[in-house]
């Protein structure tokens, strides 16, 4: 689990992680590192998603002469957190991200995706084919080479080719389903099933649409 902050003390922005405890019973602090903005005016507290030994925090400044929001990508060196990357993101609006261990993605007006190579830099790839879906994007999962996109009333799924190393869509639901709730309001993946919410837009009940190839 993650969770990043400003530090009352110091002023300075964090990322604190906690594990799970061998047994299941609850979970344990791990370790905190401080994060250090690119600008001065940079906030931390927008977005951030983990994975494994992958931690990745959303930084946005608001100053004047701003570069521009960035996805920040840490990696476990042993005991200890480094910063592997700082990436640009060229998104407006909200963004939602998501990590995998060689993946990362970012979401809002458009989609960016990045790769981790074998030489351990993370790289620009392509971006995603949004056709057809309302902005902006929602939220984002990714596990593996399953991909799983939620926007204001419509999800998809996208899949990695071992071929050409493409993310190609498979699915999107139809327009207008369900009648009675929005979906695309939250996603998650294991890598084999997604799953894509609906909110409620009155008084019936959310639910949770399942999905597998």
């Amino acid at each position: 689990a993650v969770a990043s902050g400003l530090d009352a003390e110091t002023g300075s922005w964090k990322v604190a992680t906690w594990t799970r405890t061998f047994d299941g019973s609850g979970w344990t602090f791990d370790d905190s590192f401080a994060l250090d903005p690119m600008d001065a005016d940079s906030s931390f507290d927008e977005g951030l998603a983990a994975a494994e030994d992958r931690v990745a925090v959303l930084s946005r400044c608001n100053g004047p002469g701003c570069t521009g929001p960035q996805a920040y990508v840490f990696e476990r060196a042993g005991a200890s957190w480094q910063r592997a990357a700082r990436l640009p993101l060229s998104i407006t609006g909200r963004i939602a991200l998501a990590i995998e261990r060689n993946f990362l993605i970012a979401c809002g007006y458009a989609c960016q995706t990045f790769r981790r190579n074998v030489a351990g830099q993370w790289v620009p790839e392509q971006a995603l084919d949004l056709d057809g879906l309302p902005m902006p994007i929602r939220d984002v999962a990714i596990r593996s080479q399953l991909l799983v996109v939620g926007a204001v009333g419509r999800g998809a799924i996208f899949r990695r080719s071992d071929i050409n190393d493409l993310w190609s869509r498979e699915f999107m639901t139809p327009e207008g389903f369900p009648t009675e709730g929005l979906m695309g309001s939250a996603v998650a993946t294991d890598g084999e099933i997604a799953l894509i919410g609906a909110a409620c837009l009155d008084t019936c009940p959310g639910s949770a649409y399942v999905y597998w190839n």
